[in-house]
């Protein structure tokens, strides 16, 4: 396929899913199981005061109305059986140019698609609501059963015998009172997405580094909330010495640390281990390849958008290994980061 109609595919195929994802933000908000516990133990006239919910998406669904706080006794509950829906010499120099150039557009092309599955993520997560309401005592509350039956009970009326066999507890925006009370801090455990564009030392055959443009796609997790483990997917493109194409592409695995937040910002540092594999036009027609170990390190700063957005930027050091010693090259980004 045509790299340019592959880029425009790229580019609608993104701009498509950015656009569903950010309208699919629903009314019904998920109560998690540690919160759902404390709750069931709480005074029944105190549980409505701050109540921990997480924005759920309208893709999940959600359960039949309840009717709106002061319809129904306080003592009801309404059980609901339903499930859930389920050339000559000339070519010959353009052809072995065309490996770097390719590697570059390929870098390009991915560059395109990860900035915009990060601005579709960021446009869905961002305005998430996760933090904190207050409620009637007696807002409906609806419990799914783990044999799919949803069934509602008023928040004075959980009980540990009620939600013993629970898979998920919702409460429905609408169905009662609802004042939001303020956003968690930023949350980082769990799943974590981001891109960071910027530059970096592009490390040649010669042994020396250029600089180019660099990008970064990063998937990974947090296991807890100031130390995570990401998969970092490093494309940077420029010139050589020679002022023909250098592309470097690097495979890194990358920790990361933080120290507890400073309000709304965020310090820290990462360290990195991995690949990188250079691709390298020269003069004459020929081209270049070769793979060596990378390691290197820097320092992190976030600043926190919302409990599960954050604008992060890094300036760090790499050393490459290769058949010429050493190579140190800088780099320095800025981008989202996804939680």
């Amino acid at each position: 396929m045509p790299h340019g109609l592959t880029s425009r595919l790229i580019w609608l195929g993104g701009l498509g899913g950015a656009l569903c994802l950010a309208g699919c933000l629903g009314t019904t908000f998920r109560i998690k199981h540690d919160e759902l516990h404390r709750l069931a133990s709480a005074l029944p006239q105190q549980r409505g005061q701050r109540v921990r919910v997480l924005q759920r998406f309208g893709v999940e669904g959600r359960p039949r109305p309840a009717p709106a706080v002061g319809v129904y006794p306080s003592t009801v509950v309404v059980v609901d059986a339903g499930s859930p829906p389920a050339r000559g010499a000339g070519a010959a120099v353009q052809s072995v140019a065309s490996k770097a150039e390719a590697a570059e557009e390929s870098a390009k092309a991915l560059t395109v698609l990860a900035v915009l599955g990060a601005v579709g993520l960021a446009a869905a997560e961002g305005p998430r609501y996760d933090g904190w309401v207050e409620l009637h005592q007696d807002h409906p509350v609806h419990l799914l059963q783990r044999n799919g039956a949803w069934f509602w009970v008023p928040l004075s009326k959980l009980d540990p015998a009620t939600i013993a066999n629970v898979q998920e507890a919702v409460v429905v925006q609408g169905e009662g009172p609802w004042r939001p009370l303020g956003r968690a801090p930023l949350d980082r455990k769990g799943f974590t997405y981001g891109v960071e564009l910027g530059g970096a030392g592009l490390a040649s055959m010669d042994g020396k580094a250029y600089p180019g443009f660099s990008t970064r796609i990063q998937f990974g997790g947090f296991p807890s909330q100031h130390i995570g483990l990401i998969v970092n997917l490093g494309y940077g493109w420029g010139d050589n010495g020679q002022r023909q194409t250098l592309v470097n592409q690097r495979v890194n695995l990358e920790l990361h640390g933080y120290a507890p937040a400073l309000g709304r910002a965020h310090l820290g540092g990462y360290l990195q281990a991995g690949l990188l594999r250079r691709v390298e036009d020269q003069a004459l027609g020929r081209s270049r390849s070769g793979q060596d170990p990378i390691f290197g390190g820097g320092v992190l700063a976030q600043l926190e958008l919302t409990t599960r957005l954050a604008l992060t930027g890094r300036v760090g050091l790499a050393s490459i290994s290769g058949t010429r010693g050493q190579t140190r090259a800088s780099e320095y980004s800025l981008g989202v980061s996804i939680y």
